[in-house]
Formats: C-alpha cells, structure tokens, sequence
C-alpha cells in the first residue's frame, strides 16, 4: 500500500479503525497504522468514509467515536477539510 502512495497514482480511504482496532474507541491501537498512512498518501490522496451504517461489525459502533477517531488522526482544520471535501470532489470530479 505504501509503493501504492510513492507512485502518486492512487487514492485511500481513510476507514475502518472499528473493524480492524482490538480495543474499544478510541482504538489507540489504530493510530500509527492511520498515521502512517496519511503521511504517506497527503490530504490530496486521502478520502475519509464513516463506514456507516456499521453493517455486520462485530461490536456496536457509534458514529461519534468515529468522527473523534478522525479528528485524533488528522488534528489540523485545513488537511482535515481536504480529507474530507477537496479530495473527493476533485478525484471524482464533483466540483466539475
């Protein structure tokens, strides 16, 4: 995944920590993997998806842990406004 990042051609979803994490919110455990993943992809290789409506996890999961889990792993309003808005519309031409 991270040659993926290095040939600049490719995108990720930034998701999931509730179904791969093997700890409860605030899946600390999580945190370098994401980490190292947005550092490696930037904010304008990154989309993020809640993966709502959480369908056959394991575990309850909350929508709000989710959002929190985001703001821990991209704590910076800018790269997180891109993550979450400029990426995507630009990638799959929603600002067309």
């Amino acid at each position: 995944m991270l040659r993926l990042a290095a040939s600049g051609r490719a995108l990720v979803k930034l998701s999931g920590a509730a179904r791969f994490s093997r700890t409860a919110p605030p899946h600390d455990d999580a945190l370098p993997f994401a980490k190292t993943i947005i550092a490696a992809f930037g904010a304008d290789r990154s989309v993020w998806g809640s993966d709502w409506p959480f369908v056959r996890s394991v575990r309850r999961v909350d929508y709000g842990p989710t959002l929190d889990f985001l703001q821990r792993i991209v704590e910076d309003d800018e790269r997180r406004r891109r993550i979450l808005r400029d990426t995507g519309a630009r990638w799959f031409g929603f600002d067309a």
